[in-house]
């Protein structure tokens, strides 16, 4: 089941050492770091790693993230990286670490290829013939009943 956006707003903050029982967290600084989570979300999908975020303009902590669970650590993790500066926190080498290796595993699985349009002058190359057929030098177009 995926988890709400507080609890990986909480996750990052508990990656800062600021947990939530220990540390009196205001809902101002709360939906800083929601702010934050989404702007890291919309640029992961401009630089195309798709994670069916709940990307929402009226975003609230208690609404589902939709991120699949083999995400969840490099996302709080690096949420606690874009937000430590503001609370005077130094990450740790693991953090850091987690965070860029995770980042780079995303990267590989949920990255999608942008399509593109198959252009009708393709040039079908040498040895690329059917069993007798000659349909010529190009490549058939899609969807064509060729």
């Amino acid at each position: 089941m995926s988890k709400t956006k507080r609890q990986i707003v909480l996750a990052a903050f508990n990656e800062l050492s600021l947990a939530d029982y220990e540390y009196d967290l205001t809902p101002g600084e709360l939906q800083k770091a929601l702010d934050q989570l989404d702007d890291m979300m919309a640029e992961w999908e401009i630089r195309d790693i798709f994670l069916s975020y709940n990307l929402t303009s009226d975003s609230s902590l208690d609404d589902l993230s939709n991120i699949p669970s083999s995400a969840n650590q490099t996302v709080y993790t690096n949420l606690a990286k874009r937000i430590a500066p503001s609370h005077g926190k130094i990450l740790s080498n693991e953090t850091k670490a987690a965070a860029s290796r995770g980042l780079k595993m995303l990267q590989l699985k949920a990255s999608k290829p942008r399509q593109m349009e198959l252009d009708p002058y393709v040039v079908a190359g040498a040895g690329n013939r059917y069993r007798g057929i000659n349909r010529g030098p190009f490549l058939p177009i899609p969807g064509s009943a060729t």
